[in-house]
């Protein structure tokens, strides 16, 4: 069964004539919804509007629309108010592959001059296009059709969708719903093969590619990316590289190339050089978009989705960033292999980390069962993108997240980094887990079973011999604390965890 296409814009975009190009070529059906809306209503759109208001009109057009959700190979052409509705664009997205036509406020107000079929015309035009206008943006894929070829932007429609079809049969595609900039991740065996369609999938095709990377990845870069003149801009490894004079090293190369707002920077590495190649992307030019490409286990489950970026200063860890949403992350599951046993076990913390904060099936299965990676990426994943999707900018559920990771960035920052990121997060696993038993908010003592986890994938489950004052005055730079003072990520029990201020005296014990 082929999928739907769904065109929505503004009147007067050309949405109706695109429409029957479309159909044609792919032998689909169309579907004007205004016109079945006035067949089932058995009167015109200006009579309905006129006799009975816009909200009835709304409730059959969303009556008209659910008639279609078993239907496929469709063409269906929406009015220009349909999408800004919440349950007729729930609704649409359930339907199929949603395209937005693109019309400039000038071409839309000179077509509509000559035009007498706007049930709203008493709404002002300008007001009513910069209103909408972000909300179309925001539902479908953005199709330019300013040049007025309508054949081209049918054609332009066809490429897009046959690229989507043929890469979602080839990989896992996973939508992270952010509210304003939302997202794919492309996740399988062998996914790195899929870049050129990927850039495709999101529209960056045009765009000139540049590769932020380590030395130590010179392989995985020659063997799998490098099929082109792509700039290559090479980066500590490490912590070491999380910096200001990485990022103006960075910077210093894309000038030197002459890098436009139309360049697409590919983070490939593991977390270190994802936060600094977005940090540096979120700057240049007010911002250039990036595709995340993890090649570490930690950083495929936790740093590459939710557009986290920043750099180390000495006083801390993160305590320089930007919110740098990227525009795909592509998780290549066969990078996996290439990992020492102690990397890919850094990783495994941040997955029983996602288990403890909201899924207690998957902390089981950990316990007893020996996942694939794809499945184990994927649910870990599943937790982190519901807790970003309903707060992106980290200013409640999100901090979630950090379960383990205020004891974490004060153990590296006092280690000076010779702990791992992922053991120091398993340490503070067990740290965040004693203090909720200590203030009387665990509910389900689990602690043995954290330990038998952790001890199973080679995790530390002890702190080293650091000074408790410089740990705590590290925590007390941590992005968490408030007027009222430093705030820790506790569980409850397996699957839910709270925040709350805790006194400096509690944060070790006795």
């Amino acid at each position: 069964m082929k999928a739907n296409i769904i065109l929505i814009g503004f009147m007067a975009a050309g949405k109706s004539r695109i429409g029957q190009l479309l159909a044609r070529k792919l032998d689909y059906k169309l579907i004007d919804l205004d016109l079945l809306v006035q067949e089932r209503a058995g009167k015109s759109i200006q009579d309905i509007f006129s006799q009975h208001g816009e909200a009835y009109f709304r409730d059959l057009e969303l009556a008209a629309l659910k008639t279609l959700e078993k239907a496929r190979s469709l063409v269906i052409v929406t009015g220009g108010g349909t999408p800004l509705f919440f349950s007729a664009a729930q609704e649409l997205k359930k339907l199929g592959r949603i395209y937005f036509l693109d019309a400039s406020f000038e071409l839309v107000s000179k077509r509509l001059e000559k035009s007498n079929k706007r049930p709203l015309a008493h709404v002002d035009l300008y007001e009513r296009y910069y209103f909408r206008r972000p909300l179309y943006e925001f539902l479908g894929e953005r199709i330019d059709v300013n040049h007025q070829e309508q054949e081209r932007s049918a054609q332009e429609i066809i490429d897009n969708f046959l690229e989507r079809q043929n890469l979602e049969e080839k990989l896992a595609v996973i939508k992270v719903p952010d509210p304003f900039k939302p997202y794919e991740i492309f996740l399988g065996h062998d996914a790195i093969n899929y870049l050129d369609s990927v850039l495709n999938y999101i529209n960056l095709n045009k765009y000139k590619l540049v590769v932020v990377t380590s030395e130590r990845l010179k392989d995985i870069l020659l063997n799998n990316i490098i099929t082109k003149n792509i700039l290559v801009i090479y980066v500590k490894d490490g912590e070491s590289c999380k910096n200001w004079a990485s990022v103006e090293h960075i910077h210093n190369k894309l000038f030197e190339h002459n890098c436009t707002r139309h360049t697409v920077i590919i983070a490939l590495g593991g977390g270190t050089v994802g936060d600094v190649a977005g940090f540096a992307a979120s700057l240049y030019m007010r911002g250039l978009p990036v595709i995340q490409v993890p090649t570490s286990l930690l950083a495929m489950v936790d740093s590459s989705v939710g557009g986290k970026t920043g750099i180390d200063i000495s006083l801390g860890k993160n305590l320089l960033g930007s919110f740098h949403m990227p525009k795909a992350v592509l998780i290549n599951t066969s990078f996996l292999k290439t990992l020492a046993p102690r990397e890919y076990a850094c990783g495994m913390a941040e997955i029983i980390k996602h288990a403890v904060i909201g899924d207690n099936s998957l902390f089981d299965d950990l316990l007893h069962k020996t996942l694939e990676p794809q499945e184990l990426i994927r649910r870990a994943l599943d937790v982190k993108i519901n807790l970003v999707a309903r707060d992106p900018d980290e200013t409640n559920v999100r901090a979630h997240l950090n379960l383990g990771h205020t004891y974490a960035h004060a153990i590296e920052k006092v280690s000076d980094y010779r702990i791992k990121h992922g053991e120091a997060v398993a340490m503070g696993l067990v740290q965040a887990s004693m203090l909720g038993a200590r203030l009387g908010v665990l509910e389900e003592d689990f602690l043995p079973e954290l330990l038998k986890l952790l001890k199973r994938y080679d995790l530390p489950i002890s702190m080293p011999d650091l000074d408790r004052e410089k740990l705590i005055n590290a925590m007390k730079l941590d992005k968490k604390k408030d007027q009222q003072g430093l705030k820790f990520i506790i569980p409850k029990k397996i699957g839910h965890v709270v925040v709350q201020q805790v006194e400096e005296a509690d944060i070790f014990g006795s």
